[in-house]
């Protein structure tokens, strides 16, 4: 049975193929046979989801990823928050923001000040400035 280092190996390799969906399936079946997902498992999915661009998939990764305590690297929460707000889902790219102030002390600034652009571009006035004075930033 493979375990979860070959269940990694084997996402990854579809991901780089682009074949996110075979990536998927091996990511549910993980479980059914004895191996769990860590968190390197979570951030190649999400990762190669946000760069494929299938949001809603990527929504419910996030999701299953905060329930079962796994935190996006702070690389992928940024490039989730560009795409999120470029693809005008300001929701999520907040949801994701949140995520990251509360996990990650440094670095921030940058991605702050693009969801404040975006929200802004948006026209979420309350919501950019909200954000923008925030002491995060």
């Amino acid at each position: 049975m493979p375990d979860t280092e070959l269940y990694n190996l084997m996402i990854t390799l579809h991901c780089y193929a682009s074949n996110t969906d075979v990536a998927q399936r091996f990511l549910d079946e993980m479980v059914y046979n004895g191996a769990f997902p860590d968190s390197l498992t979570y951030n190649l999915m999400f990762q190669f989801l946000i760069k494929s661009r299938k949001l809603k998939d990527a929504s419910v990764l996030f999701n299953e990823m905060m329930k079962n305590e796994f935190i996006p690297n702070q690389a992928n929460c940024s490039a989730a928050v560009r795409v999120y707000i470029n693809s005008e889902d300001p929701y999520m790219a907040i949801k994701i923001w949140k995520c990251m102030i509360e996990n990650y002390k440094t670095d921030l600034e940058e991605t702050g000040n693009l969801l404040v652009a975006g929200l802004w571009d948006l026209r979420m006035d309350p919501e950019a400035v909200k954000y923008a004075e925030a002491p995060s930033l």
